[in-house]
């Protein structure tokens, strides 16, 4: 090593010294190559700042090593063998015999000088580096940033010290600066951006013409990566086609293969259909009111894209096609893709990412393209799909699963529509917000999530502060349809869903407007020629109830366990004695202590009470007792319970279940008005004694205990005598 040794007082900075090292070190390059790319490969137990230190080296050395020194100031031949041979004199007089004999320094010395660096060395070692750059790209998904910031400081030392001497590496470096071109740090991503557009200024056109290649090749690489299971590769990948799409831009579509690369990303969107994302899941899993860990999106069971990662980054690719004004070429060939049934969901998913790619940037151009889209979500034969086996088509069950996700996509596309226009919405609203509402009221769950996620997202493009104001200041909009879908015949049920998502999201407001539609159902309810909807009735009877304990803030009282000493205590403060108000005197009663006997205090009280009654007589002006008028929520709720009691021996098992729920909500809302409630328990009575006899529905006769003890604590006494006998 003592031959390759450098002086320290020679300059390091003098490009004739770093051609002279270079044409030493060549023979070292494979080797010393292999063990850095090794450490930089390890995982991140050894340490980031390892792997840091070897992508350092790595770039320092091989730019030293493969770096054209005949285009700079080395073009003098004679200046060359000069300081070869006056570095070959230093070492000569400086080396010991032991170490190195001077035969031997001769021939080492001699076989250097054949061993020069020419284009056939610089083809294989170029041809050689190239397999191990290819392996940095997983590098820059390392969680460290200053390794992605040290490989990015490589690449770019790199492509402008060696740019003529590896053609075929620069492909790897380029794609590892067009990935970090997309890094979540800025000054990675603002570095590498810098370099590539460096590219474009220089008009290097091998390079320009090689990114374009790049591209092809890479976007043709999306369909085996995302069929294997490494994760980062598929991340990877994603980004390097984003940094593409950002650098290249709107050049891309006058490429042959650019509908190829629709095809690919319209591939890299197709939905799993299976049972496993429509299993049950609780209400409040899918209720965007709630803030719980379970995504608003379980919905979106996406084949490719299974990661919150993967589709964050393609929604980051489809905001750079909008970015470099590609948005009309791609969304031409979505729309035309929607078309096709067999690829409607993929186009559909594709379209609202690309939609929402339109925030922050100018919308007003696309308003004619956007309404086009929306049109097309709102079309009656897209919007209406079958998604239950009990409906008159009879789809197969494979057809309601794709029905399901469609319809899902399509309502949350108008939600994104609504986001991006914001204002401008406006005139989509009436257009629009019905049929919103028949989603968010869906019986499917998944399209209910869809539905209310588009309806928070309508009320607040629309400058309402919440869907409560929405509702209320469209109440005559929705109370026109309710009515015109009561009195149609042919309606499928859609009126319904709106009614209990209205009367969900209402307040108090509500109820003054809604009481008229309430009482037509009831009215209709009666109708033995609709008997087919009497579901549908008790649906709208249920949440109508739920809403009046939230509006009135009704509450069942949780059961509170008492010791024996707080039960007595009760006790002793509900026995009053004549004259007596403290407990210790009311314990230590006694004759002697009331200087009267219990004959005479009995006396006494009957005499308080006869004069209490003659004076509310005397205050009565026609001397006859008039009963105030209850609220009118109390009285819709009395008649709803009397209507629901009707079905209440139904052999339909859901239904029983159903008219079980609405009585026991119904006696808790009219729990403090007896001359209200008496009469309804007294009606209940019957019937429920009879699904008791329900011996093999346990089900039936868990809920009917249940609305049993309701009835025994607002009642009192009224129901305990009649539960003894």
């Amino acid at each position: 090593m003592a031959l390759f040794k450098v002086h320290s007082d020679l300059d390091y900075a003098d490009v004739v010294l770093r051609s002279l090292v270079a044409e030493c070190f060549s023979y070292f390059l494979p080797g010393v190559v292999s063990c850095l790319s090794d450490v930089s490969s390890r995982d991140e137990t050894v340490g980031y700042k390892l792997i840091q230190v070897s992508v350092k080296a790595t770039g320092r050395i091989m730019s030293l090593l493969m770096q054209d020194y005949s285009k700079d100031s080395v073009n003098n031949a004679n200046l060359v063998q000069a300081k070869l041979v006056s570095h070959q004199n230093y070492y000569s007089k400086n080396s010991t015999e032991e170490t190195v004999k001077s035969g031997t320094k001769k021939n080492i010395f001699d076989s250097y000088m054949e061993g020069t660096r020419n284009p056939e060395w610089f083809a294989k070692s170029d041809n050689f580096l190239s397999r191990f750059l290819m392996n940095y790209r997983k590098l820059t998904q390392h969680s460290i940033t200053q390794v992605r910031k040290e490989l990015s400081e490589m690449c770019c030392l790199l492509i402008q010290t060696c740019s003529r001497t590896i053609p075929k590496s620069q492909r790897y470096l380029v794609e590892i600066l067009v990935i970090l071109s997309e890094d979540p740090d800025s000054e990675v991503s603002q570095m590498c951006q810098k370099e590539l557009n460096e590219i474009f200024i220089d008009q290097n056109k091998f390079l320009i013409n090689m990114m374009y290649n790049s591209f092809e090749e890479t976007f043709s690489e999306i369909p085996t990566v995302f069929n294997g299971i490494d994760e980062e590769q598929k991340l990877a990948t994603l980004k390097l086609t984003t940094g593409y799409i950002n650098i290249l831009g709107r050049n891309l579509q006058l490429h042959d293969s650019f509908r190829k690369f629709l095809l690919i990303l319209l591939h890299l969107c197709e939905f799993e259909v299976n049972t496993s994302i429509f299993v049950e899941y609780k209400t409040q899993d899918l209720d965007d009111d709630h803030d719980g860990g379970t995504s608003l999106e379980l919905w979106k069971n996406l084949k490719f894209l299974t990661d919150d990662k993967l589709r964050t980054q393609f929604s980051c690719l489809c905001y750079n096609l909008v970015k470099k004004e590609l948005f009309e070429t791609v969304s031409d060939f979505l729309i035309t893709t929607y078309d096709n049934e067999e690829e409607q969901k993929e186009a559909t998913y594709f379209l609202n990412e690309l939609i929402l790619g339109l925030k922050n940037n100018s919308v007003e151009v696309k308003r004619d393209l956007i309404e086009t889209i929306f049109h097309h979500y709102i079309d009656p034969s897209r919007w209406y799909l079958s998604v239950a086996m009990e409906s008159d088509e009879m789809p197969s069950l494979i057809n309601i699963k794709n029905n399901i996700q469609q319809s899902a996509l399509n309502v949350y596309g108008i939600g994104i529509i609504a986001d991006v226009l914001q204002e401008n919405f406006k005139p989509f609203l009436m257009q629009s917000l019905f049929l919103v509402l028949t989603k968010a009221g869906s019986k499917q769950l998944f399209i209910r999530a869809a539905g209310k996620k588009a309806l928070k997202c309508i009320a607040n493009a629309c400058n309402y502060s919440n869907v409560i104001s929405l509702l209320n200041d469209n109440m005559d909009y929705f109370v026109f349809y309710i009515e015109r879908g009561l009195k149609n015949d042919s309606f499928k049920g859609d009126v319904f869903d709106v009614m209990e998502v209205v009367i969900t999201y209402g307040d108090e407001k509500t109820l003054q407007n809604l009481h008229s539609i309430v009482e037509e159902v009831l009215v209709l309810s009666c109708d033995k020629f609709k008997q087919k909807r009497i579901f549908s009735y008790l649906r709208i009877f249920q949440v109508f109830l739920k809403s009046v304990m939230r509006w009135f803030n009704v509450h069942e009282p949780s059961p509170v366990l008492k010791t024996k000493a707080q039960k007595k205590s009760e006790e002793l403060q509900n026995f009053k004695v004549t004259g007596l108000d403290d407990i210790e005197e009311i314990k230590n009663f006694s004759d002697e202590i009331m200087d009267k006997s219990a004959e005479e205090l009995y006396q006494e009280d009957m005499k308080l009470k006869k004069e209490q009654t003659e004076k509310e007589n005397l205050e009565s002006e026609d001397g006859i007792y008039r009963k105030p008028e209850p609220p009118y929520h109390i009285k819709l709720t009395v008649d709803i319970l009397k209507r629901s009691l009707n079905f209440l021996p139904s052999k339909e098992q859901k239904r029983k279940f159903l008219v079980l729920k609405i009585l026991r909500d119904g006696v808790e809302i009219i729990k403090d008005f007896e001359d209200e409630l008496l009469p309804i328990v007294h009606l209940i009575w019957s019937p429920l004694v009879g699904r008791f006899r329900d011996k093999n529905d346990p089900v039936v006769i868990s809920y009917s205990f249940q609305l049993l003890c309701t009835l025994g604590r607002v009642s009192k006494d009224f129901i305990r005598s009649r539960t003894a006998k």
